[in-house]
């Protein structure tokens, strides 16, 4: 959790307990651009070296695998996390105790907001250009 991070780099007198959620940053993207780790999985089916682990292909498909064949599986696999998301966080019980909410219950919407923000770009994807 961030507040055990924050803990820690106050014992440690140290920014390094943050080290992990500055690496999602960088995977993140603004709304202008993606990671270019994923455009490049996406596009050509290789990574860069030292990067992220080789993706499953079930949900980001297999480096032999065409773009398109990519891209349908990783849309396919953020649709079913969209909709676990909104089976499981979005819709609670009327009533229900708030100490039973899931963990990721505040921040519902902006994870949503994500995974489409993510599906609109894979979707707009296209092959890097041989510059021929």
């Amino acid at each position: 959790s961030c507040k055990v991070a924050i803990i820690l780099c106050n014992a440690e007198g140290s920014l390094n307990p943050l080290a992990s959620y500055h690496r999602l940053m960088d995977l993140g993207f603004k709304s202008d651009e993606i990671c270019p780790e994923l455009t490049k999985w996406v596009q050509t089916g290789t990574l860069s070296e030292n990067s992220a682990p080789v993706p499953l292909p079930e949900r980001a498909g297999s480096a032999s695998a065409s773009i398109e064949e990519r891209k349908e599986a990783i849309l396919n696999y953020l649709n079913e996390q969209a909709q676990e998301h909104a089976e499981d966080v979005v819709r609670v019980t009327p009533g229900e105790d708030v100490r039973s909410y899931p963990i990721t219950w505040e921040i519902r919407e902006d994870v949503l907001e994500a995974i489409n923000c993510l599906k609109s770009a894979i979707s707009a994807m296209r092959a890097e250009r041989s510059g021929v």
